[in-house]
């Protein structure tokens, strides 16, 4: 069924939809005849349709006065009135019981369909006059648009009073008789699936109304009920609760003959909740109703959202009544594995794709996911195997060779000894090892089926039923299980069989049996008598013998002398050594001498390989890079030992498993962490050109992470060592010492940063000099700056980057200990004219116009220009010029990651005012986090502005910020102003103040208000502003985060203005949310509590209203407050 809603979703007007919910609680009629009328509206291109409007509309107003007239009470309109102005008193009473006035707008549009000399009456737009029709014209369009506005104003007043009509479904719920009478007024007051249905079915305890219910068909599902069942997982339909009750009363005929007559459906929930039902009620109803189950397991392709567990207690209760059948069809059903639809076995490829991929397989279809599946399947086996262990065999081992055969990528026939699934790849022992993948479904049931027959052997002192089952199936796995079934019991059992495996070159050869005849060697091989050992080792040689002259063969191919070069793999030597090398480790210490030895010059030759003797796949996992000594052991060494490591380890990599350089490198940073003072002691010790470069930059490492576990290093020694790597660098060509560089670039950020260099040590480094040789890097090169815009990342993990944070970080450093904070002196310091200087050379230099290099020097825009003003006036081209999209660049970094500068507001309000055009240019897509975005332009407006740099609202800046579309960056803003203004600065609080007023009068977004919850929790601000505020509310934000804040105000503050506190209660709860499920003590409920004891007559209502409101979401909790 499609959703009525959807197609004309984008047609609806906002009262239409509200209208449309409204409806809800009067009945699906009325709410599809009012959709389908506004379908005809919209959509119809009928000549009557004002007629077929016009029927709707008598049918949606009849049904609000008919579900109204139970309440009314003996003295209405409608008693007293004659037959032939009944409708107008019906009017009359509804409007009265509902609290709307006669004579207001809807009360009089409305009275008018009910009066005899209206000519507006529904009956009139419904009826043909004469044998004419009416055609839909601009009037009635207007009269449709008045009933629009009448149902909009009647069904918002109804949810206003909806605890009365959950009150009278309370009543029809507690008759114990139930007439005609009775019958005929419920169908016209509650609807079949109706919110109203819920709550007279949820209270109904007896069996009185059972027939009249089923008669007027309340136990079938409704039109939106269907709807529900067929889109979604799970629905819980109301007369299940009912139903349950009956079960109690043992009524059982009664609720199986429900059950029995609704329709076929595929709803999970729905099922599990009928499931649950029947599991209380006798065998015979159960079993039924299993059937059921079963044919709605078969005709489902998917059903893994269902509850495993209750559906594994109803199949072990089908198998405790002795319904073996049953049982192990609803097992089969649910477990069964089903070709790849969207594959093509024959052909070997995806009927998706007319492009033949060699990594695209089929997947196997099944109904559950692969953990249900094994809790089911495993559960299962649980149950059945004492009974019928065979059959659970045999039941195990047709779910996997479906998913093997399944999983195949094409179907072709062959006359090999088996049919290669890969399983020994995936899963290369059938015993659980780590060096099983188990990526497969099919690799986690090998464990269950290996369990499983071991088992029947055990218990049943017999496996020949085995081997036969496992060997009439062609699957390799299955294969592999013959061979480890023989392996483990078979010299035993059956030792002619054992001997034929033994001594078949299929299994002795083929990788694929690797591990099984590797385990039966090593179980059986020392067993056997000398005799047999020696006749084994013979036929190993014997076949070794033919094996060689056919790899020889093989080897002097044209096709493999092609790959001579590119691998040893063929060389016929070699797998003869492989062949042997899979078999002899499991005969160690039965063989011949020479054998012996033998196999020592195997161990060694495939020693530092991934070839293991069982398993011919082998594998490892990465871990990082392997160092040859541990902590501990270089923990021990002097340094000058360890520098004759460093020296003497310098081989290539051999492969990621093997100890490496890298590795080494990485456990000395450890050690030199743990230990700084021991190397800082011997720091001389490490000037030697001979220690590869990768060492020196693991020492500076080691020592950051010192600084950082805030160890306090000898400076003296550092600074020596960091003058050795300098001149180290500046010796060589400079891309030759990346690595290093790289190393010392992000050091140096670290100690400038974190101020640990020493006042004196200024003056005996030149720190400047070595940052000035870390500028000349070729990091970032142009490659690395082209992928991706994120030029703050690159800026730290690039040389110039670090280098350039370090310039800045020293000259912060600098002149707190050597300027005193105080900036007239900076110009005539001839240290911050060189850093001036440095920064001249390489903004008009090589990389003068490289992106990361702009972004880094735009985070310390701040300082640096408070610093030195001068230097950026002088050479503002450099910067901020014609190239709009790297000025930018610099420009926007600032913004985003510097500090406020009245002084560059004032020096550079062009770009302020650009960065804005560019947030406002990118429209919606102004969130999107791609690279460097000014996001925080309006904290710094906000900010100059509560400094009195922006002396008013009226500020065209901040006028042109606020007019941004988006939301966010206006919240961020107000954000930001309302957590830092100062509050032991009472004017910079009036200004925030004012310019919250200011947002106010004009329409702030919903994310504006939902930030200002953060000044409500600060209490700094007056509560006249929040009393405003919540005059003035944006609907979008009623459900914002800031909810509880708003909510905690008005019930602290209520009696100082019930009035604005109980409208915007009203205005927020206009929607459903979790936060109205309140109880007392609650905010909410404290404050509707404030509401209904006002003195004000009106908040009193109101409160009433929103308590009705509240009981049409279902939080019938808040009746007590009006004794309802």
């Amino acid at each position: 069924m499609f959703d009525p809603l959807q197609p004309q979703v984008k047609k609806l007007s906002a009262k239409q939809i509200r209208i449309l919910g409204n409806l809800h609680y009067i009945g699906e009629g009325p709410r599809i005849f009012f959709q389908d009328a506004i379908a005809l509206i919209n959509d119809s291109s009928l000549e009557s349709k004002q007629h077929l409007i016009g029927h709707l509309m008598r049918e949606i107003d009849s049904a609000i006065r008919s579900i109204v007239k139970p309440l009314l009470n003996s003295n209405s309109e409608t008693k007293k009135s004659s037959k032939c102005d009944g409708h107008e008193a019906s009017i009359k009473d509804t409007l009265l019981f509902l609290g709307i006035d006669h004579q207001s707008d809807v009360g009089t549009l409305w009275l008018k369909y009910g009066n005899a000399k209206s000519e507006i009456q529904l009956h009139k737009f419904a009826h043909r006059k004469d044998l004419t029709y009416r055609s839909f014209d601009d009037e009635f369009y207007r009269e449709w648009q008045n009933f629009e506005i009448i149902l909009d104003e009647v069904l918002d007043r109804f949810t206003r009073k909806y605890l009365y009509f959950i009150k009278e479904a309370e009543r029809f719920s507690s008759l114990v008789v139930v007439s005609a009478s009775d019958e005929s007024t419920f169908r016209n007051t509650i609807a079949p699936g109706s919110p109203l249905f819920r709550v007279f079915i949820g209270k109904l305890t007896s069996i009185a109304w059972f027939d009249s219910l089923r008669r007027m068909n309340y136990f079938q599902f409704s039109g939106n009920e269907k709807y529900l069942i067929q889109e979604t997982h799970y629905y819980y339909w109301s007369p299940l609760v009912y139903l349950n009750k009956l079960i109690e009363l043992n009524e059982f005929e009664k609720v199986s003959s429900v059950i029995q007559a609704l329709p076929q459906f595929d709803n999970f929930g729905l099922h599990q909740e009928i499931t649950k039902l029947y599991l209380q009620m006798p065998e015979s109803y159960f079993l039924n109703w299993m059937e059921k189950e079963y044919e709605w397991f078969q005709r489902s392709r998917q059903l893994n959202p269902i509850n495993i567990d209750l559906y594994l207690e109803a199949i072990e209760k089908v198998w405790s009544l002795q319904n073996e059948k049953l049982c192990f069809e609803l097992m089969s059903s649910l477990l069964t594995i089903l070709p790849d639809p969207d594959w093509d076995y024959e052909n070997g490829k995806s009927n998706k794709s007319n492009v033949d991929n060699l990594w695209q397989s089929p997947k196997p279809l099944r109904k559950l996911s692969g953990d249900s599946y094994l809790k089911v399947l495993t559960h299962f086996v649980g149950i059945i195997k004492e009974k019928l262990p065979l059959k659970s065999i045999q039941f195990i081992s047709n779910l996997l060779e479906n998913m093997l055969m399944y999983g195949l990528h094409s179907w072709e026939k062959t006359e090999d000894k088996y049919i290669d699934d890969h399983s020994y790849i995936t899963r290369p022992s059938i015993w659980d090892h780590p060096q099983n993948y188990n990526h497969k479904l099919s690799d986690k049931l090998v464990p269950i089926f290996r369990d499983a027959i071991l088992n029947y052997i055990k218990d049943q002192e017999t496996f020949d039923v085995i081997i036969q089952l496992v060997k009439q199936k062609r699957c390799l796995l299955f294969q592999r299980f013959y061979v480890f079934v023989i392996g483990k019991e078979g010299r035993n059992r059956n030792p002619n069989l054992f001997d034929e495996v033994l001594y078949n070159q299929i299994y002795a050869e083929d990788d694929c049996f690797g591990n099984e005849y590797h385990s039966l060697l090593s179980q059986n091989y020392a067993y056997l008598s000398k005799e047999e050992q020696v006749k084994y080792i013979d036929w190993l040689d014997t076949w070794a013998n033919e094996l060689e002259e056919k790899y020889k063969l093989e080897y002097q191919s044209n096709e493999v002398q092609e790959n001579r070069v590119l691998s040893d793999m063929y060389n016929p030597k070699h797998r003869i050594d492989l062949f042997f090398y899979r078999k002899l480790p499991a005969l160690q210490g039965n063989m011949p001498p020479d054998k012996e030895k033998y196999l020592v010059e195997l161990k060694d030759k495939f020693s530092k390989s991934f070839v293991k003797p069982e398993f011919p796949h082998y594998h490892e996992s990465f871990v990082g890079p392997i160092s040859p000594l541990e902590n501990l052991d270089i923990s021990v060494l002097s340094v000058r030992e360890l520098i004759q490591k460093m020296i003497e380890f310098q081989k290539e990599e051999d492969g990621w498993n093997e100890p490496s350089p890298e590795g080494l490198a990485r456990q000395i940073s450890r050690d030199v962490e743990i230990n700084s003072s021991k190397y800082l002691n011997s720091i001389s010790d490490f000037f030697n050109v001979q220690i590869p470069e990768r060492y020196f930059g693991a020492l500076l490492w080691g020592f950051r992470g010192a600084i950082d576990n805030r160890t306090k290093l000898e400076s003296e020694a550092l600074c020596k060592y960091l003058q050795f790597l300098s001149d180290l660098i500046k010796s060589k060509p400079i891309d030759q010492t990346l690595h290093l560089q790289h190393a010392l670039a992000s050091f140096f950020r670290t100690i400038f940063e974190k101020k640990i260099i020493p006042k004196e040590a200024f003056d005996r480094f030149d720190f400047l000099d070595w940052i000035s040789v870390l500028l000349r890097s070729s990091s970032p090169d142009e490659s690395y700056e082209e992928k991706g815009e994120d030029f703050v990342s690159k800026g730290i993990n690039s040389v110039r980057g670090n280098a350039l944070h370090s310039l800045a970080y020293f000259s912060i450093d600098y002149f707190r200990k050597f300027l005193n904070d105080d900036a007239s002196k900076a110009s005539d310091d001839p240290r911050v004219q060189r850093i001036y200087s440095i920064l001249t050379d390489h903004f008009t230099g090589e990389y003068s116009t490289r992106k990361t290099d702009l972004c880094v020097l735009g985070q310390h825009f701040a300082f640096l220009y408070w610093l030195n003003p001068n230097w950026f006036h002088e050479n503002r081209k450099l910067i901020l010029n014609e190239n709009k999209e790297l000025s930018r660049i610099f420009f926007f970094s600032y913004v985003q990651y510097g500090g406020y500068s009245p002084a560059i507001y004032l020096k550079f309000k062009e770009w302020f005012s650009d960065s804005i055009e560019y947030l406002g240019d990118l429209g919606e897509n102004a969130q999107e986090e791609k690279g460097i975005r000014p996001f925080r332009i309006g904290n710094f407006l906000v900010n100059l502005y509560g400094n009195g740099i922006i002396e008013s609202c009226d500020d065209t800046l901040l006028e042109k910020f606020f007019s941004l579309p988006e939301g966010f960056l206006k919240a961020n803003a107000i954000r930001f102003l309302g957590e830092n203004a100062p509050e032991n600065e009472p004017s910079v609080v009036k200004k925030a103040e004012a310019l919250w007023r200011w947002r106010l009068e004009n329409d702030p977004s919903f994310e504006e208000f939902e930030v200002f919850s953060l000044w409500i929790d600060r209490e700094v601000y007056s509560e006249e502003l929040i009393f405003e505020t919540l005059r003035k509310v944006r609907l979008d934000s009623r459900l914002s985060f800031g909810i509880e804040s708003y909510l905690r105000f008005v019930k602290d503050n209520f009696s100082k203005g019930p009035k604005i506190s109980i409208e915007f209660i009203n205005l927020v709860t206009e929607e459903n949310s979790y936060l109205w499920n309140a109880k007392p003590g609650d905010d909410v409920w404290e404050i509707l509590v404030l509401g209904i004891t006002s003195s004000e007559a009106s908040v009193r209502e109101m409160a009433k209203d929103i308590i009705h409101r509240l009981g049409s979401y279902e939080y019938f909790q808040y009746r007590e407050l009006l004794g309802i």
